[in-house]
């Protein structure tokens, strides 16, 4: 959960920022833990927390390019105060600003990670991890995996949207058509129809009517139509929205594969980075955002703290198949944990792909069925009475 704070730092000036927490205790410990004293805690909702009008400030994108440059930089042996003054010169407007706030926090005492949570700009998996990479004194080397991560991250999303490309023209295609025919076509027919007093067949009364509704009341219908999308955006965007929306998600094959995919991804990496398999796990549980992952992956720590394995511990997931905990299972007896990881990572990269290409298979016609569906039925209501009125003269 976001909230957005107000806090004091230690030389009395005032701060306000957001951060993710379980709750506002939770908050107001990890606000202190950034070396800043809270004064006011209240949780983000889609009235005051801050609005990102066309995308955030550091996008998976941007992570890797600066997370790149840093590491190039820390690896060239400049120190982090100058390694970061220096990436401030190359960015502009919202991303110079940021950077310029955390080259403050670190000129002034802070270390990387705190300051780069201070900001809000960054993913608990970046801060996390780096605060890793200050603690091993391994830095560079760490921001090098993350850049690599997002950047591998950046092409997996990328292959996903791909595949969404070609369905959304098709429903905008009969979006569009639609509109054409109620505003432009069917007027036409209306007044010919009108002018001739034929008695019109039931399909063509109920078609005309509902293109006259949709003109003569469009003002309305188009006002119903905004409400009702923005109640939905607010609960979507509330607690109990956003709970209903991940567990509609996971009963889709499709985003389960790429949960899994995303987990294995991550866990690769941190378990590269040599961090234990708890802590690995206490890391993602706090990077990501679905919840019954996460309440999976809690569960799971708690097992893993208390003597279990990692395999073990997952049986108790709803997520993660037999075939998962089975191979995780494998790569832990030989001690080969990491090339198992690759190959299930692998795996489902490949499972992914298969899942997309079936998913448009089934999409398409079912798409072009639709639209033929709409239209035959405009053609058939408006071709009965034209013949009826042909036949007549």
């Amino acid at each position: 959960m976001i909230y957005k704070y107000k806090a004091l730092s230690s030389d009395g000036k005032e701060l306000r920022g957001q951060i993710d927490a379980s709750d506002k205790s939770h908050a107001a410990l990890k606000i202190r833990d950034l070396g800043y004293r809270p004064v006011k805690i209240s949780e983000a909702n889609i009235l005051n927390k801050d609005i990102v009008l066309f995308s955030k400030a550091f996008n998976d994108k941007n992570l890797h390019i600066f997370l790149y440059q840093l590491y190039i930089l820390l690896k060239s042996k400049i120190p982090i105060d100058q390694a970061i003054s220096l990436l401030k010169d190359s960015y502009s407007n919202k991303r110079q600003k940021i950077i310029a706030d955390i080259h403050k926090e670190i000129i002034s005492g802070e270390n990387l990670s705190k300051s780069l949570d201070a900001s809000g700009s960054f993913p608990k998996l970046v801060t996390n991890m780096v605060e890793v990479g200050e603690n091993s004194s391994n830095l560079p080397e760490v921001l090098n995996n993350l850049s690599k991560f997002y950047k591998n991250k950046v092409i997996f999303e990328q292959k996903i949207k791909n595949a969404l490309i070609y369905p959304i023209i098709l429903i905008l295609v009969t979006f569009l058509i639609l509109n054409f025919l109620v505003f432009n076509i069917l007027p036409s027919f209306e007044e010919v129809f009108r002018d001739s007093s034929m008695q019109l067949p039931f399909l063509t009364r109920i078609l005309l009517g509902f293109s006259r509704f949709i003109r003569d009341n469009f003002f309305i219908v188009s006002s119903i139509f905004i409400a009702i999308i923005l109640a939905l955006l607010v609960y979507f965007n509330s607690n109990k929205g956003k709970s209903f929306i991940e567990r509609l998600k996971l009963k889709f094959d499709l985003y389960r594969i790429f949960l899994i995919s995303n987990f294995v991804n991550m866990m690769r990496f941190l378990l590269k980075s040599n961090l234990t398999t708890a802590r690995a796990i206490e890391i993602i549980a706090d990077s990501n955002e679905n919840e019954s992952l996460n309440k999976d992956l809690q569960k799971v720590r708690q097992d893993i703290y208390e003597g279990l394995s990692l395999s073990e511990s997952l049986k108790s997931s709803k997520i993660f198949s037999d075939f998962d905990i089975s191979m995780i299972k494998t790569g832990e007896e030989s001690s080969n944990i990491l090339e198992i990881m690759d190959s299930i990572s692998e795996y489902y990269e490949y499972k992914l792909e298969l899942k997309q290409e079936k998913f448009i298979s089934y999409f398409e016609p079912i798409m072009i069925l639709i639209l033929a569906v709409i239209v035959g039925f405009i053609v058939i209501s408006i071709a009965m009475p034209m013949f009826d009125l042909i036949n007549t003269i």
